[in-house]
């Protein structure tokens, strides 16, 4: 039976911050972790650490024309959540969250102008600096936590913990049946290499979750506005149905 389960997470915080100057993904410093795994050191490794770096080949064959990297970002606002923040009002999404990415591929023209810098921001931007190689493109979704922000502090300090809000988080999205799950397996890594296939492997292949201020820290590591660790729990039945 075809599952997808183990969310895999990259975060955008330094990534907007650069990209959108007016827009602050969460309050103090942005920090990042050393990844300490090293990469794989096969002679024909050409794939990208924990993502394709390029969706034109699959394990180094040419990919069917349809590949993409199809990504779902999530903007979580916590409960009681009223900061003022002129692109991101409390109570509804951002301003800019559907201009980021393209919901479709495209294939015409020049690279540099098949998405647009101002409706599909990182769509267009990971098109140009791969040259065309790398086709990003996915959906946003919008939601609010049924706590208050400090309600999911660690359990030993009587709080829900940061488990039960990523489990909050999955229900939500699961229950949204306008996501088509299975468009969002489209990826693996090979045991072996490490270099990637257009192959469904039962993860999803990418989700972003940025929080619109996470002022009690339940979701960053000391010190580190901008690193959100993933933990939460193990595995996430999301889509039962086969493939």
């Amino acid at each position: 039976m075809k599952t997808l389960r183990n969310f895999h997470f990259i975060y955008f915080s330094l990534f907007f911050l650069f990209l959108l100057p007016s827009i602050r993904a969460q309050d103090n410093d942005c920090g990042t972790q050393d990844e300490l795994t090293s990469l794989a050191s096969n002679g024909n490794f050409i794939g990208g650490y924990l993502k394709p770096q390029r969706t034109d080949l699959t394990n180094g064959n040419p990919a069917p024309s349809n590949a993409t990297f199809n990504i779902i970002l999530v903007f979580i606002r916590f409960k009681n959540d009223n900061y003022y923040e002129p692109d991101w009002p409390a109570g509804s999404s951002p301003y800019y969250m559907n201009n980021l990415l393209a919901t479709t591929k495209n294939i015409s023209g020049d690279f540099w102008n098949r998405y647009s810098s101002s409706t599909e921001l990182l769509s267009d931007y990971y098109q140009e600096v791969s040259r065309g190689t790398m086709h990003v493109t996915g959906i946003a979704r919008y939601i609010e936590t049924d706590y208050n922000n400090s309600d999911y502090r660690p359990t030993w300090n009587g709080g829900l913990g940061y488990d039960a809000l990523l489990e909050e988080i999955y229900g939500k999205l699961k229950n949204d049946l306008s996501i088509h799950w299975l468009d969002f397996d489209q990826w693996k890594q090979g045991s072996t290499d490490g270099n990637f296939e257009y192959f469904p492997d039962g993860h999803i292949d990418m989700m972003g979750l940025i929080f619109r201020r996470d002022s009690a820290r339940v979701s960053a590591a000391p010190g580190a506005a901008g690193y959100v660790p993933l933990g939460g729990p193990s595995e996430y039945l999301i889509d039962p149905r086969k493939s």
